[in-house]
Order: C-alpha cells, then structure tokens, then sequence
C-alpha cells in the first residue's frame, strides 16, 4: 500500500487519533442506512488513495515549515500516524526536525529534497522504512542514529555527503551500497550497526574515517562496485 495521505493521517482522526465512529445512525429496518454508510466508507478510501498532502495541509495537523515552505523544521512527537509523506515543495528536512519521533515507522522523501540536516530522525526508534527522493545530496551527521528498527534503505545515486555517525546504531542494518559520488565514509558513519554484513563500495570512495565500521561484528565484506 501507499503512504497515508492527509485526510488519512489527521482529518479523518478523532482526538485520541482513532477513526471516528459511524455509531449513532440506527440502521433502518430496510438498510437504506447501512448502505449508505458503506458507501460512505468506500468513498472515504477512495479519497485516501488519491487525496495528496500538501505543505499548508500538514500546517493544520502542526508541522512546522519555513515561510517559503522549503524546509520542514518540526514534526510533532505527538501526532499519532505512523506514516508520513514529506510534501511536494519541501527542499530541507531541518535539524532535529523528526528528532524522537516514536510513533513514526515509514517515511517518504519527495524527489525535491536535496538536504537531511544533523540529527533530523534522531532516536527514530521506531522507523522502519525510509524512502529517499532521487535529488537527495547530503545527509547530516547522527541524521538517523539510533533508529535501531530501519531496514538498509537504498540511497540515491545523487547523494555527495555523508555526515559523521549518521547511520550510527543502526542495529537492523544488513547491507548498504555507498553511491559513486560518495567518496568519503567519515568517522562513526556506521557505527554499532550490529546486523550489517555488506557493505558495497565504489572505487572513488578514497577514504574511510575512525570507526566508521566499529561494532560491525557480522560484517564480512567489503565489495567494489
């Protein structure tokens, strides 16, 4: 399935975050109103499937933006979704801007988003899945340490940097291919990634930091690409 869109997400949430109910509409003896009701809810889902969250939609639900609305500066530890959509127009995912958000598990980057500054999934226990766009050029240093559920996300072939730490403790790490334009590993970039076994490098990658692998017990090869 897709990413919740934000009717999904927000909208359609009661304040606990649960779907609102369709108690309260007695059905009639001859289920004039328990069609309509389903009707209602197969409306509703095609309105999920296709409904597109924009910049100004994800202000209403408290994610804040710049004014020009290119960078995300902070997504609320409070909203309950567990999926999320960055919004067409984005350009930066701000530092610390997704910084310990427990709830979340997916993510998805627009192509647009050339930039994920220093430490903005933080302590993402939680996440699971990340998509990256194809602009991606820089992720920050500790951008997603500690996110110790994410799975080995396939960075784009656009990505120039890497920070320091970056995927720090990235306990659920198996593989990783290192983009061609990527020709520095800096230190702690993989660090503690304990289930890392592969790592795929290109020969343009000239160096490799201080315990950029250090605590990689399961690690066994370095491949060239």
């Amino acid at each position: 399935g897709g990413f919740l869109a934000y009717e999904v997400m927000f909208a359609e949430s009661g304040e606990d975050g649960r779907p609102p109910s369709d108690a309260g509409a007695a059905e009639t003896s001859d289920g004039t109103l328990g069609s309509l009701s389903r009707s209602l809810r197969a409306g509703r889902e095609k309105k999920r499937k296709s409904a597109a969250l924009t910049v100004e939609d994800a202000r209403r639900a408290g994610v804040r933006f710049s004014e020009d609305g290119r960078v995300l500066v902070r997504y609320p530890k409070e909203l309950r979704a567990n999926a999320f959509r960055i919004p067409d127009g984005v350009r930066i995912i701000g530092k610390d801007a997704f910084r310990g958000c427990l709830n979340l598990e997916t993510v998805e980057l627009p192509d647009g988003v050339i930039e994920i500054q220093q430490g903005a999934f933080f302590d993402c226990r939680n996440l699971r899945r990340i998509r990256f766009g194809a602009g991606l050029e820089s992720i920050g240093a500790e951008a997603f340490a500690r996110c110790a559920r994410l799975k080995s996300p396939e960075l784009p072939d656009t990505l120039r940097t890497i920070g320091a730490e970056a995927f720090s403790c990235c306990e659920s790490f198996e593989s990783v291919r290192i983009p061609r334009g990527v020709t520095r590993i800096p230190a702690k970039a993989f660090f503690l990634c304990s289930a890392l076994e592969t790592v795929e490098l290109h020969e343009e990658c000239r160096r490799i930091g201080a315990h950029a692998f250090l605590n990689c017990g399961r690690l066994r090869r370095l491949l060239p690409w």
